[in-house]
């Protein structure tokens, strides 16, 4: 029996250790299991993962690494408006390139361009999972909102803004600032609730600052 390339770990939310020696011509099918989708869930600041799931065909290139699929969830996320819950389903092609990690040298601080989108692997495997799962946090879309949520600004009557959309990206830029470029660069984010909160309650601050209105909804 032909052993399989994928390998479960408790390393990460949703951890598949590729192994370079079993890699098969048939394509690779991975599925978070409950547990990892809650875990992932948390992470990604979302309401709830009930599907997550690659299929991806591996092709070796030299020490590299070539990955090519199809990535397919089912997420709920609060609306950025009104914070309802907001059922979103994603397909999205996967394109990914893993690479054998290489030790950094000072002084060669500046990447090219194409290995801003490889992925460093040590050893005889990648993880996938994390791979898929950085993935799926690139195509959440951070400004998504429900039906209600034009009601909800009109109702709140608490800022005052022309470009419904510029406000929008300006408030989650405040939030998140850099983390989507942590994710791509395989960061781990540990942040507990308490700095999630600190960071929230000042950008609320700032956003207010920049959109607040200069009276409230009775004129006051």
């Amino acid at each position: 029996m032909t052993p399989s390339p994928v390998q479960p770990s408790d390393k990460g939310e949703f951890a598949r250790a590729i192994d370079l020696r079993q890699i098969l011509a048939k394509p690779v099918a991975i599925e978070a299991t409950e547990k990892e989708r809650v875990a992932l869930a948390r992470r990604f600041a979302l309401v709830r993962i009930d599907r997550l799931e690659a299929e991806v065909a591996l092709e070796v290139d030299g020490e590299a690494v070539n990955a090519k699929g199809r990535l397919r969830a089912a997420i709920v996320q609060s609306c950025a408006i009104s914070g309802e819950d907001l059922p979103v389903a994603i397909d999205e092609p996967l394109t990914l390139r893993f690479v054998p990690e290489k030790p950094v040298v000072e002084d060669e601080i500046e990447l090219e361009g194409s290995a801003l989108d490889e992925i460093p692997f040590d050893g005889h495997a990648f993880d996938l999972g994390e791979a898929v799962a950085q993935s799926l946090a690139l195509a959440i879309d951070p400004y998504a909102v429900g039906p209600n949520a034009e009601r909800v600004r009109k109702q709140a009557g608490l800022l005052d803004f022309t470009d419904a959309e510029t406000a929008f990206r300006t408030f989650f830029g405040l939030v998140a600032r850099d983390v989507q470029i942590r994710l791509l660069l395989g960061d781990r984010l540990e942040s507990t609730d308490a700095a999630i909160g600190g960071d929230a309650a000042r950008a609320t601050q700032q956003f207010l600052a920049l959109y607040g209105a200069k009276t409230g909804p009775q004129g006051l």
